[in-house]
């Protein structure tokens, strides 16, 4: 092929990504292409590398957009900084992950198990943190489907985040990410995703 060739070729399909890009959806970032080309001229490599890599930043951004509608990503954010027993509830809870991080709220097992954990603050000991996807055992078991931490919804979820009773649990995440049912009577802070 014809180095002419090669390069209105590629400005085709320079031009093509850009307009499908440009039409896609209202929400798409816009694509700003850093290089023009003018038919028959010569065109360098690194000229061709910078309209890609603006191509695929914008797909790279409306990606991440994209999967943010969906609900398909969370951020885990930390460990909040205030604390609470077991019976605090899930509206003391979020207000403690919100004051320590703005915007973010009780982490669920199936958040945190999937999150982006990059800069995550106030790792130490253990948190609170809510389960997700139950499952029923028995009459008097259930299973959250993250941790597989079984038993009674008095023993993971501290009696629905009512009690601070030593004979009841609730679920934990520990700074390295392992699951455990601590008494609910423990003082810990929150899990916060967003």
């Amino acid at each position: 092929m014809e180095y002419k060739q090669m390069v209105s070729n590629s400005h085709s399909l320079i031009l093509t990504i850009a307009v499908v890009m440009a039409s896609s959806q209202t929400l798409a970032s816009a694509l700003t292409v850093p290089n023009t080309f003018v038919s028959g001229a010569a065109t360098s490599a690194s000229d061709m590398n910078a309209n890609f890599a603006a191509v695929k930043a914008a797909v790279d951004d409306n990606n991440t957009r994209i999967a943010s509608i969906d609900g398909t990503t969370s951020s885990f954010k930390g460990f909040s900084s205030g604390t609470t027993q077991g019976n605090g509830g899930l509206i003391t809870m979020g207000n403690l992950c919100n004051t320590s991080f703005t915007g973010s709220h009780v982490c669920t097992t199936l958040e945190f198990a999937s999150a982006s954990y990059t800069g995550a603050t106030g790792l130490s000991g253990n948190a609170w943190i809510q389960a997700r996807g139950l499952s029923k055992g028995t009459s008097a078991s259930v299973t959250d489907q993250v941790s597989l931490i079984s038993g009674h919804t008095s023993t993971i979820t501290c009696n629905g985040w009512t009690s601070n009773s030593s004979t009841n649990g609730g679920l934990a995440v520990s700074s390295v990410g392992g699951f455990t049912a601590p008494q609910c009577s423990n003082t810990l802070a929150v899990a916060c995703c967003n």
